[in-house]
């Protein structure tokens, strides 16, 4: 179902800040996500195009990755604009992402450890023409995804 949802973009004007509030606050009373801590830095953004449905998919995908790592994580996640475009950062506290893993997901042995989920969410950011990568840190995994304001 989720493959099948990524072909056609259901673009419309959004407020990308409302999109995150609304996963989170589906996620917590779940069982698999009641031990984590969200924690927001949510800066005002311009409204932006986006399909709300598989934005919510990437980070439902970002925040289950974390899940699976560490029980009781904490994910720190930023909004912020620049240039015509709105920035989120999701960060947290976990044992971060393989050594070698570059921003398109790929260890440096040429195998696909990142999962097929991050290679998911790259594709949803791509079809949306923005971008996602990798951003260092010194603990934990943190992944920056971008969409212009159009």
């Amino acid at each position: 179902m989720l493959e099948t949802s990524i072909i056609n973009l259901n673009k419309d004007s959004g407020d990308l800040n409302r999109t995150i509030q609304s996963v989170i606050k589906y996620l917590v009373p779940m069982k698999k996500y009641a031990s984590l801590t969200f924690k927001n830095e949510l800066n005002n953004l311009p409204l932006c195009n986006y399909d709300s449905e598989q934005i919510q998919h990437l980070l439902v995908q970002l925040f289950t990755n974390t899940a699976d790592v560490k029980k009781n994580a904490t994910i720190l996640i930023k909004s912020y604009s620049r240039d015509d475009k709105n920035y989120v950062e999701v960060e947290d506290d976990g044992p971060g992402f393989p050594p070698g893993m570059s921003s398109d997901f790929v260890v440096a042995d040429g195998t696909n450890n990142g999962g097929y989920g991050l290679v998911l969410c790259k594709s949803i950011i791509e079809r949306h023409n923005g971008d996602i990568k990798i951003l260092p840190t010194q603990k934990g995994a943190a992944v920056q995804f971008m969409l212009p304001v159009e």
